[in-house]
Formats: C-alpha cells, sequence, structure tokens
C-alpha cells in the first residue's frame, strides 16, 4: 500500500507557478543553489555530480526530511522521483 506524501515545509515541489516557487523548500533549494554557484560553474563535470549529490543529501537531513516530490498527473497525489531526478534539478 502506498502512503500519501503529506508535503511539509523541507519539501523541493516539482512543477511550475507560484505556488510551487513560493513553497519553502522550493525557496530553500534556490538559496542553496545560490551558495554552489561559484563552485560549481568552476567544477569539472565530476566536481559538478557531487555538488547536486551534496545538495540532495543536505534536503533529506533536514529535520523534517526534505524531499523532491512532483505530482503524479494521473492520481494527483505527489510523489518522490528518483535520486537520479532529484540530482538533476539539484545541477
Amino acid at each position: 500500500m502506498i502512503m500519501a506524501i503529506t508535503i511539509n515545509g523541507n519539501d523541493f515541489l516539482f512543477g511550475r507557478g507560484g505556488k510551487n516557487c513560493k513553497h519553502e523548500g522550493n525557496q530553500k533549494l534556490r538559496s542553496v543553489a545560490r551558495a554552489y554557484k561559484h563552485a560549481y560553474l568552476n567544477a569539472t563535470k565530476k566536481e559538478k555530480s557531487e555538488i547536486a549529490r551534496e545538495i540532495v543529501e543536505y534536503f533529506r537531513s533536514l529535520q523534517p526530511p526534505g524531499r523532491f516530490i512532483k505530482k503524479n498527473e494521473l492520481s494527483g497525489e505527489w510523489v518522490e522521483v528518483s535520486e537520479a531526478v532529484a540530482r538533476e534539478k539539484a545541477s
């Protein structure tokens, strides 16, 4: 049985629009990304991958844990995306 996800303030919500853009977790991701911007721009491909991994791990270490979630178009329920998709977004 799949449990319905209750969104918390540390979650990153995929999607477009003001509601997602203004969500606390989305604002946190943008803030963290800005902190890594200089290092990321000067990084090798391998280093960029490590920076993205660090960002995802940081979000997952928050209390409550942050997740990267998107709305399932068929069911309308929020679902957590894969590790690879989360790292791609963090990149």
